[in-house]
């Protein structure tokens, strides 16, 4: 089964709570990125960083960004989940990424349809090699003035991933750049950084400062939205901001867990510090 990206994007904005732009903004004015963006040094950039650092939901923003900026060149995309069978191996990856182009430019499905292509060969010992060739002819023939390609959580693609990453290395050219992300996954790094094209890296524990403010304006946003759906006053407003923010150690995902029980129900202060209580976690 075929799993189009772009909905696929818009589903995990929509239950990651929506796309807040001040949340992402610093990696657009990143000296590493503008360079990659510029296709100056090298054209794979590898975001990298830790659990609950946001980093799909900043190559969600990274993406918009893109596309807004876009003219006449191409974006491709697809974000990597290992619980969605359609979304967790190289194939899916290809598939979603080829999908993204014949849309783009239709034409080329009538030239893919007269090739020696077919259906059965995508599911069969063969698929990997019918998808590598069908994207190398896709790119051969498109009449686009360059693509980015961005594949999210290189490590949530559980099959195949040793294929995938030998297929990324040899992307990049004078019209293509490639922007990847996963987790500070040793064997990814050692994947991406073959002596022809070494990967320029991102890690946002380098970037421990942008990373620990983006997510204090999550966390300023959330308990904004708390306060005007529970009626907080302003005490209870504090309490839970200065909680969030002293608890989160500079990720996402705990304070978005957090927010998501206090959205649930409307609570009294009392039963506010109750739910606080959650244990932080790093994850």
């Amino acid at each position: 089964m075929l799993s189009d990206p772009r909905f696929d994007k818009d589903r995990i904005i929509r239950t990651n709570d929506h796309l807040l732009k001040d949340s992402y903004i610093w990696i657009l004015e990143n000296d590493t990125f503008l360079q990659w963006q510029a296709g100056e040094g090298s054209r794979l950039l590898w975001v990298r960083g830790d659990p609950g650092k946001g980093k799909t939901m900043l190559l969600c923003g990274i993406i918009e960004e893109l596309q807004r900026q876009a003219s006449g060149s191409r974006i491709v995309y697809l974000l990597c989940q290992a619980t969605d069978a359609n979304l967790n191996s190289a194939n899916a990856v290809l598939r979603g990424l080829l999908y993204l182009m014949i849309k783009d430019e239709p034409d080329l499905i009538k030239d893919l349809r007269e090739s020696h292509y077919s259906r059965q060969l995508f599911e069969d010992a063969n698929g990997w090699d019918v998808l590598c060739r069908m994207f190398t002819d896709v790119m051969s023939r498109s009449a686009s003035g360059g693509t980015t390609i961005i594949v999210d959580a290189l490590d949530e693609c559980i099959k195949d991933r040793t294929n995938l990453l030998e297929f990324i290395v040899k992307l990049p050219s004078t019209s293509t750049k490639v922007l990847v992300s996963s987790r500070n996954w040793p064997l990814i790094e050692r994947g991406l950084a073959p002596t022809v094209h070494k990967a320029a890296h991102l890690s946002l524990e380098l970037n421990e400062h942008s990373v620990s403010a983006a997510v204090v304006t999550f966390i300023k946003h959330k308990v904004d939205q708390l306060m005007n759906t529970h009626e907080y006053d302003l005490e209870t407003r504090d309490l839970v901001y200065n909680h969030l923010v002293e608890k989160a150690s500079n990720t996402f995902l705990w304070a978005a867990l957090v927010c998501r029980q206090l959205t649930d129900i409307h609570l009294d202060n009392w039963n506010v510090e109750s739910k606080l209580r959650i244990p932080a976690r790093s994850q």
